[in-house]
């Protein structure tokens, strides 16, 4: 006989405000992963005045392809790694060392 399931228990939501020092490292990580996922070439930078709409359309191929070899096979969303792969390296909180 399968086993009996516990009808609609309630269970307490505990939700925890950060402080404002981790309110500040939430947006600086925020920011360094918008960084890191989704550099973008600026369309209207001078590089591509004067080369054409062409080159822009191979500097973006090159990152989608350089972004998928980069990411970890699977990866659920669509990335753009930017030209400095350094940023890939930083650590994004000061006091978590867990997976993100």
């Amino acid at each position: 006989m399968a086993a009996a399931t516990p009808v609609d228990e309630k269970y307490e939501r505990i939700v925890l405000e950060p402080s404002p020092d981790i309110e500040k490292e939430i947006e600086e990580a925020k920011e360094l992963l918008d960084l890191a996922l989704c550099s973008m070439p600026n369309e209207d930078d001078e590089k591509y005045e004067s080369e054409g709409e062409e080159d822009y359309e191979t500097d973006l191929k090159n990152i989608a392809e350089k972004s998928k070899k980069l990411l970890p096979e699977g990866f659920p969303f669509s990335a753009h790694v930017p030209e400095d792969e350094s940023v890939l390296e930083k650590q994004i909180f000061k006091n978590y060392t867990g997976a993100v």
